[in-house]
């Protein structure tokens, strides 16, 4: 593990994976998620020859957490690991990643290309919008320390689980990884915006991102994720959509690794 520096002072901890030679690909996780909890990005490296940089995300596992959150601030972030892999890469995002790798773009981060996995987008009505004060709701539950009410209420409304499905999540197993970054919820909210309103017309702030963006969207997910993707790619100038047989929402180094290799290169 190693520490890079955003422009606000946050230490942002990451590792490098792969030839220090190769196309370089940042790792943008999605919601819930750190370094520890996610294996695809060393592996991805492996299979197919990229230099693969994967980091916490401000508030999670090692990198710090400097208040008061703004998504400019993971943009910085995001600025100062291009900078660390000679001033330019590939931007590779999971789930709310891929909304954060897309503001990145169109903030004018040297950004080679995007590979954009499952964004989280509601552009008809595939399923229930997100409230519009879903991410007021959001803050006031974390500021009362109810972190395991707001981990129902992305799980809920966010992701659009139905409420049986998530019960008491805090008997779940899974409950002590989450609980400590559950906080970070609140800076996902704010990376998608209104990207989940049920409307495509918030897509259209992204027709300033001028770079080449795949879309990648796996057929064992639900029906509005695959109609997302093809309402982002309708906004952007230049993507293509690219559907996964029997991938889900989790990315899968085997079956994301060959389009890596066929859209950024590498040496397997």
């Amino acid at each position: 593990m190693s520490r890079t520096t955003s422009a606000d002072g946050t230490p942002i901890a990451y590792e490098l994976h792969g030839a220090a030679g190769a196309p370089a690909v940042i790792f943008v996780h999605g919601a819930i998620a750190t370094r520890q909890l996610q294996p695809a990005p060393a592996a991805i490296a492996e299979l197919t020859g990229l230099r693969v940089v994967e980091y916490d995300r401000r508030g999670r596992g090692e990198s710090g957490d400097t208040l008061p959150y703004a998504v400019d601030r993971e943009i910085e972030d995001i600025a100062a690991l291009i900078e660390v892999v000679g001033g330019h890469g590939w931007l590779l995002g999971e789930s709310s990643g891929a909304t954060l790798a897309l503001e990145a773009a169109r903030a004018g981060q040297p950004v080679d290309g995007l590979l954009l996995y499952e964004p989280p987008i509601v552009a008809d009505d595939g399923r229930p919008p997100v409230p519009a004060d879903y991410t007021e709701r959001l803050d006031a539950l974390l500021a009362e320390g109810r972190r395991d009410a707001a981990f129902a209420q992305f799980s809920i409304e966010g992701v659009g689980l139905p409420p049986e499905m998530v019960g008491d999540v805090t008997a779940s197993p899974y409950w002590p990884v989450v609980e400590p970054i559950a906080h970070t919820l609140a800076y996902d909210a704010r990376v998608c915006g209104d990207t989940m309103s049920g409307s495509p017309a918030p897509l259209r702030r992204f027709a300033a991102v001028d770079t080449d963006a795949t879309i990648v969207v796996g057929t064992q997910s639900l029906p509005y994720m695959r109609a997302g993707a093809h309402a982002l790619a309708a906004a952007l100038p230049k993507a293509r959509v690219v559907e996964l047989a029997d991938a889900g929402h989790q990315v899968q180094a085997a079956t994301l690794s060959p389009v890596l290799r066929e859209t950024v290169g590498g040496t397997r």
